[in-house]
């Protein structure tokens, strides 16, 4: 599991919005995620393969997950890698990286 080989610091539990989302992206609701991990409480980590759909495409669909669940910051970064480039190797290829500060935030009606 990508919680297990990304560091020490993976799965730390920072809120509960961080451990709802990173649920989400562990669970069949996300297919395209093998795995996936809070590194810091602004940086998510997801790990999925090198064949996947358009990485930069996922990512941007990842902050925009995570803003619909109402955690904003102005340092939020999605990175999607290469899991198992990661297991066989232990080096981290990053496919896509993401500033979810770039997003425009929903407006409230």
């Amino acid at each position: 599991m990508l919680s297990l080989s990304l560091n020490a610091h993976a799965t730390k539990n920072y809120s509960t919005l961080h451990q709802k989302i990173e649920l989400r992206f562990q669970s069949k609701l996300e297919p395209i995620a093998l795995d996936a991990a809070w590194i810091n409480a602004t940086t998510f980590k997801i790990g999925t393969t090198q064949q996947s759909e358009n990485h930069d495409k996922f990512a941007t669909y990842v902050c925009e997950s995570i803003n619909s669940h109402g955690l904003y910051h102005p340092e939020l970064t999605v990175r999607i890698i290469n899991l198992p480039r990661l297991m066989a190797t232990g080096r981290q290829e990053i496919l896509a990286e993401k500033n979810c500060n770039k997003l425009t935030p929903p407006v409230d009606h």
